[in-house]
């Protein structure tokens, strides 16, 4: 038999849900998500809850990001064959799809494996 999954409920600070129920206009339930998540200000849930492209972080500050885009050009350049190697989860479908279709937008020789 698995073993049985605890959840910890985290405690909540009841003045700081209110403060950004009350500031947000929304529900304490999702004020108290937003709090569990380190989301203490208004101006950060506002950015959280209406995500906008320019909010996200520079993809390039990830380690070997720029490394790898630079293979993908020589690759695409010289018409060397890319494969892309995927996870099967929800996420790794999604991500291996989008570069796939990216790869082949730039005139790449794209196959993937998943």
């Amino acid at each position: 038999m698995p073993p049985v999954k605890v959840w910890n409920k985290t405690e909540i600070d009841k003045t700081n849900q209110e403060r950004l129920s009350l500031s947000l206009n929304i529900s304490p339930f999702l004020s108290s998500l937003l709090l569990n998540r380190g989301i203490i200000d208004s101006r950060e849930a506002l950015k959280f809850l209406n995500p906008d492209i320019n909010y996200l972080n520079d993809p390039f500050e990830l380690s070997g990001v720029k490394k790898a885009v630079e293979r993908i050009v020589c690759a695409i350049n010289q018409g060397e064959k890319i494969c892309v190697y995927g996870d099967f989860d929800v996420d790794g479908i999604t991500s291996t799809t989008l570069l796939v279709s990216a790869i082949k937008d730039l005139g790449g020789d794209v196959d993937y494996y998943i």
